[in-house]
């Protein structure tokens, strides 16, 4: 079983790192994008803190500090106390009201 975090390490930053505006400024964080919702980008705060604990490896966050500071930005930037927040998502805009009139309204892309 191979045990180099590294290459793991590399296709998360690749693939996973996204930018996401949160209260504190623009951050990064790892995204899941969820196809049955239409493709909707997802941050959970549950999953980032497990990237995070994975990212703190010392081989990992020799290679990547600042994507792992970036990490620990988004983790903390959800914690709220006594709140911690388990995701966010962009902003969808929906056409939406009566035939013939069209109104554009944020939708909640899991309240679909």
């Amino acid at each position: 079983m191979p045990t180099d975090a590294l290459p793991v390490a590399e296709f998360l930053i690749r693939h996973l790192y996204w930018s996401i505006d949160v209260a504190d400024g623009k951050t990064f964080s790892a995204r899941w994008q969820d196809e049955d919702s239409g493709g909707d980008n997802w941050f959970w705060n549950d999953d980032n803190a497990k990237s995070l604990e994975f990212l703190s490896r010392p081989e990992v966050w020799r290679r990547f500090p600042g994507e792992t500071a970036e990490v620990l930005r988004f983790v903390r930037s959800m914690c709220r106390g006594p709140y911690i927040f388990r995701r966010v998502s962009g902003a969808r805009l929906e056409p939406s009201g009566k035939e013939g009139i069209d109104v554009v309204a944020p939708e909640e892309s899991i309240c679909r």
